[in-house]
């Protein structure tokens, strides 16, 4: 769905504007600050990786 929705944005045709997402699933017994942090990291890496990217995370590197 991430990806369909990124794509959906750059297909608006205005000029600069893309998406990028990051994605982390709520996990049991992972709390609220750790899987925000996650999501964070995700779409940082997701905004580097320029428009259209989604970046799911995996907790490896």
């Amino acid at each position: 769905m991430a990806a369909r929705l990124t794509a959906e944005v750059g297909a608006l045709g205005v000029p600069g504007l893309g998406a990028g997402a990051g994605i982390a699933v709520l996990e049991d017994g992972v709390g609220a600050a750790e899987t925000l942090r996650r999501a964070t990291l995700s779409l940082t890496t997701a905004r580097s990786g320029g428009a259209g990217s989604v970046i799911r995370y995996r907790g490896v590197r």
